[in-house]
Formats: structure tokens, sequence, C-alpha cells
């Protein structure tokens, strides 16, 4: 015959419904609080990210400005001191010094790349057409292939990229040839303003992250069920407080039922148990 949960003694209806809700709530606990400590270490990793390729774009459009007055006229003599007031060259050596500094790698992905580096692999093709078509300002994510989160911020064309990749009929009037080449001796690609054709891209390892997510998740498993058995060890205690008393009351009705009137009946306690004692020591003395 089932047993239905009526028919369940007192203590066994105490204790079954706490444990179940402290065993739900300890892995509702664990879950959350360690999705959180993850989703934290991931947010810090994007802060740290968005910081360095930030900084890169305020330097970038500081050296546009240098560019529009004229600062570093006639007193360029070669060509690394000329690359080094381009706006987006300045932009890319800070990313790459401060990338370095944190153990991350940097990367510009971009299309038909002078640098054989900055060759994009199919994932970051797909990123740079994801910035055409969608229109969005930056893009991360956690590549579970390479074990890294990769976070990328598209470069748009401006008017002083144009010097070196705009329209190649324009060499002469900057470069003083009539070759479509630009200082570097390279084809200039026809690009426009405002267009996208690469990004800056930094790879954080997670390796570390996981381990102190690993480390952290002993902890918190540890905490909750700490407070799970304690909670349902408190549960044995107040079942046993209940029902040892009314087990009392069951064995001394038993005995005044069988005639038994000289029934020892001891009760210290207030509540509705110790009343029903005491129900009980007024009878037995009548």
């Amino acid at each position: 015959m089932k047993l239905r949960f009526k028919d369940w003694n007192i203590k066994v209806k105490f204790i079954v419904p706490i444990t179940i809700l402290s065993i739900i709530g300890a892995v509702f606990i664990f879950l959350y609080w360690t999705s959180l400590y993850k989703q934290n270490r991931i947010d810090l990793m994007l802060t740290e990210a968005k910081s360095i390729v930030y900084s890169a774009e305020s330097v970038r459009e500081f050296t546009s400005k240098q560019q529009q007055f004229d600062i570093f006229r006639d007193s360029l003599k070669s060509l690394d001191e000329i690359l080094h007031t381009v706006p987006i060259f300045s932009a890319m050596k800070v990313v790459e010094q401060n990338a370095n500094r944190l153990n991350y790698k940097f990367k510009v992905p971009k299309e038909s790349p002078r640098n054989p580096d900055n060759e994009p692999d199919e994932y970051e093709l797909n990123i740079l057409k994801r910035f055409k078509s969608e229109k969005i300002n930056e893009f991360w994510e956690i590549d579970e292939n390479t074990n890294q989160l990769r976070f990328f911020r598209p470069v748009k064309l401006t008017k002083e990229c144009l010097i070196c990749h705009g329209d190649p009929a324009n060499s002469m009037k900057y470069w003083g040839n009539d070759k479509g080449l630009d200082i570097t001796g390279v084809k200039m690609e026809g690009w426009k303003e405002g267009e996208i054709h690469g990004a800056f891209e930094i790879m954080m390892d997670l390796t570390e992250m996981y381990a102190q997510i690993e480390k952290q998740t002993i902890y918190i498993f540890a905490i909750t069920l700490s407070i799970a058995l304690g909670v349902i060890l408190m549960a044995f205690v107040i079942s046993n407080k209940i029902s040892k008393p009314l087990k009392n009351i069951t064995e001394i009705s038993n005995r005044i039922s069988q005639g038994d009137i000289e029934v020892d009946v001891k009760s210290d306690s207030q509540d509705e148990v110790g009343a029903l004692l005491k129900a009980c020591l007024l009878y037995t003395s009548d």
C-alpha cells in the first residue's frame, strides 16, 4: 500500500520538506554565486581590454590633431620618423605596449594587410564582416577553441588615413609619384573615409581565470554545503523537540484509554505541546 504524506509521522513531515528545500536552495546559491563570480571576472578583463583600446583611440585622435596643426612640418627626415606621426601607427604602438604589460596578445586583423602578421584568420574575417553589416561599435566573445576572450573594436578610416590608403590618383599630390604609391612604396588601396577594413583585437588567455574560478568554486561549495547541512541538522533537532513530547502524549493517551490513570506526566514546556501534557496531568489527577 502506498504511503501518503498525511500518513507520515510528524518528524518525517518536518524533516523531509526542509531537507529538500535546503538541497534545492544550496544548489541554487552555488550555481548563482559561481556564475556571478565568473561574470565578474570576465567583466574585469573586458574593462581592461576596453581601457587599452580606448586609450589608443585617444592617442590616434591627438596625433591626428597634431597633423592638422602641421606640428611635424619640415622636421621629419626618415620613413621611421614619418610613421611615428601617423595616427593609426601611434595608436597601434600604444595598444601593443599596454597589452604586453598585461600579458595579452594584440593584433590588427585587416583586409589586404601590409603587415602579414595582421592577416585575418577565418574567425577574425567573420568579425570584420559583422562590423560592416551590423554596424556595431565593438564585439567580444569567448573562443572555446583557443581558450581566449577576444575583444574587437573596429577601426574606421579617417581623412588622415586616405593619405596612404586613399585614391592612388593622389599619389603625386601627397608623395610626388605618379604610380599610385604611398611613401612606403605600397600601392594605395582607394579606400574611402568612414569605411571599416580592420579592427583592434585584444586576446586574453583564460587559463588563469578558470583556475581562480575553480578555486573560488570550492569555497562557495563548502559554504553552501555547510549552510545546507546546518539547516538540516537544525531541522532534526527541532523535530526531535516536537516529536518526543508528542510520542509521550500518544503513550499517555493509550495508557489512559486502557484504564491506567496512575501515569506520571512531566512537562516544563509552555507551548501547545506542553499544554496538552498538562491537560493529561489534570485528567489523571481527577
